[in-house]
Order: structure tokens, then sequence, then C-alpha cells
């Protein structure tokens, strides 16, 4: 079986690195090819590595009757038994090109809220609910996703949940290279470190956490703070502002985004998560359980039902309880063991191998080869 995916770009985000690995795991099963609208970011290669031919079909400054058509033309020069969309710009620019007959199963990765979108994302989000009706199967990542979905107007038959996989085998870092890690970052070796990875964006928060910080006896005067991804909305200056009004001074890091984010996760002694809306089902949370770092996160998409019992879910935007639970963990003595415990609970609860069976099988129903 050959499939099409068609993305944005293969930049550093949640989708991308969700298709990496799925393309990655089933190499060997299925013919993988990649379509991206803007140049190949940097998990190109890592796909590549697998066998997989990645193109690219430009669409800015072009009419969409143009750019249409030249999708339309790759599309049909791949000869994919199924083509895959992701996300809701990719999948109703795929389903308006698509010829007639193809079968086409959307990616969905996050909430369906498009009054806190973007006017562009907004656009796409709510001309995707009449393209949707043309989707063979449309897998979302959360069931909250599906919820939220179904209440704009998406197709309740042909929506199907699958969660997120990882290997934490292939998240995890030695203590040694965390050092190292943190040495090149100029973070203490031995101080306890508080993390958030994450493009800088305001949904994710970075600013809330800040505000929540200023309360003096919120984090202790050991504690480092470090920020890891790129400005997307939210500058460094303006952070490293609310950082020293925070009192944080010389404990606070902004460290640039990581093609390895298993290094700084394994360096830090808790994530958070504080996101504001929006999550369907958070990379971070994930990946932070993985490396046996315990997490703190907002209770937005599924976040609850990841965490478990091995973390800690807050209110999201809840300043008050984020306050309290941060108090609470970052004095807690068992911040090891719920380390150990997460990555346990991910490798058991949401493997990679269950994770592509399960979409092994969506695809191959999709194509006409399943039962």
């Amino acid at each position: 079986m050959k499939v099409l995916h068609v993305i944005g770009s293969l930049d550093s985000g949640g989708a991308e690195r969700t298709l990496a690995r799925l393309v990655r795991s089933t190499a060997g099963e299925i013919t993988h090819e990649i379509i991206t609208f803007r140049v190949a970011g940097w998990l190109e290669q890592q796909v590549r590595e697998s066998g997989v031919t990645v193109r690219t079909v430009p669409l800015r400054g072009r009419d969409l009757r143009q750019g249409l058509g030249l999708l339309r033309t790759a599309i049909q020069a791949s000869e994919a038994d199924v083509v895959h969309p992701w996300m809701h710009h990719s999948c109703v620019l795929t389903t308006l090109a698509m010829p007639a007959g193809r079968p086409v199963v959307w990616g969905i990765r996050t909430m369906a809220q498009p009054w806190r979108e973007r006017p562009t994302t907004a656009a796409a989000m709510l001309a995707s609910v009449v393209a949707s009706r043309r989707a063979t199967v449309i897998v979302y990542n959360s069931h909250a996703a599906e919820r939220s979905h179904r209440r704009i107007g998406y197709p309740a038959a042909t929506g199907v949940v699958i969660h997120n996989g990882y290997d934490p085998d292939a998240l995890t870092a030695t203590p040694a290279e965390a050092t190292e890690w943190r040495g090149a970052k100029g973070i203490p070796v031995d101080a306890p470190l508080l993390m958030q990875v994450g493009r800088f964006h305001p949904v994710k928060g970075h600013r809330f956490l800040l505000q929540v910080l200023q309360g003096s006896d919120v984090l202790g005067s050991d504690w480092h703070l470090a920020f890891v991804g790129r400005p997307d909305g939210v500058g460094e200056g303006e952070l490293r502002a609310a950082a020293a009004a925070a009192g944080l001074g010389g404990r606070f890091h902004i460290v640039g985004e990581s093609q390895d984010v298993r290094l700084a996760l394994a360096a830090a002694d808790l994530v958070v998560v504080p996101s504001l809306w929006g999550e369907s089902f958070p990379n971070a949370v994930a990946e932070a359980m993985c490396c046996g770092t315990t997490v703190v996160a907002a209770d937005l998409g599924d976040t609850r039902e990841i965490v478990g019992a091995c973390g800690t879910v807050v209110a999201a935007g809840d300043r008050e309880a984020w306050a309290d639970a941060l108090r609470r963990v970052t004095r807690s003595h068992d911040l090891e063991a719920m380390g150990r415990a997460a990555r346990e609970r991910i490798g058991s609860t949401f493997s990679i191998d269950t994770f592509t069976n399960r979409y092994a099988a969506v695809l191959e129903r999709a194509a006409g080869r399943g039962v």
C-alpha cells in the first residue's frame, strides 16, 4: 500500500513529529510519500532516511486555482492508494484538489475553536466543515478533538480516535548527556530545573506562567526556569522582562529550539505545560513523561487521560490553582518516582506499536484492503 501525506511543512510541530514517527515505524510495511507546501523543515532528513520521498508544492504567492492545479497534478502523479492530509489547511486544499474516487483520510490534531484562532486558521477550520463530508475517514488524536469538531458540524460516522504513540527508549537520554546539555546552556548542573518546551506563542502560556511565578513563595530560591523554543508571537525581550519582574534574575534561561528534545527534557526536574486553550493531545506532556520527567499540565484536551495518576493536571488559566500546584510539586520528594511511573505509563498505554498498528489498519480499510 502506498500513502501520500500532505502537510504544510516538516518543521518541529506536534503534527510533523507524529507524521515522522508514523512513517519511520511503518516504513517496512507501507510506502510513504510526503508533499509539503513550504520548503521542508529539519524533520525532512529524518523521514528521507526511512526511504520516504519528500516533495514541495509551493502554494504561497499563487492564486488558488493555479495552486490547486499543481496539487492535483502531484496527487495524480503519486498513484497513491490513500491520500492523507494533516491539519485543516492541508485537508481542505487536498480535498478540493483530489481526483474523484481516491480515498482521503484526514488527520485532525487540534481542537475546533475557530473563535480563538487567527483569521486564516479560523477560515480554514470553518471551510473544512463542508469539505469534511468528502473524507473517507477522519482521524483525530483525542476524544476531545473529535467532540469539538462534531459540535461545529463534522460527520460522526467517519471519525476515529487514535492517540499519539511513543517509544520511551527513543526519547531517553543518559544522565551524562543531560549534564552536558545543562553545561552547554549555562544552567548549573546541581540546580533544580523547571522547564517549558514549545514555541513562544500566546496560547502556550509562557506569559501566564511568569505571572504565576511572581508570587515570591511559588518557587524556591534555588529553582531555575528554562524556556526551550522559538518566538512565535511572544518575543524573548518580553519574556526576559517578565522573568525579571518575577524575581528570577539569573535563574531564567531561554534556549533555542532543539532538534533533539530528549536532551532538554532529560535535563529537567519538572516540565510544565501551562497552555491556555487549544491543546488536543499535547506532545509536550507525553514526551516529557517518556523521558521520566514529572509533568504539571493544563487540563485541556485529553491531557488528564495521558497523565493519569503520574503527574498533576491543573485548570487552564487559573493562576491560584497553578501557584498552589507548583508550590506543592516543587517541594515534593517524589519527583523521581513520579517520573519513573510516568515513563512506564506512556510505554504501556500510549506505545508506538499500538499507534502504528491502529493507524495502519485505518489506512488499509480506507484503501479497501482491510476488513
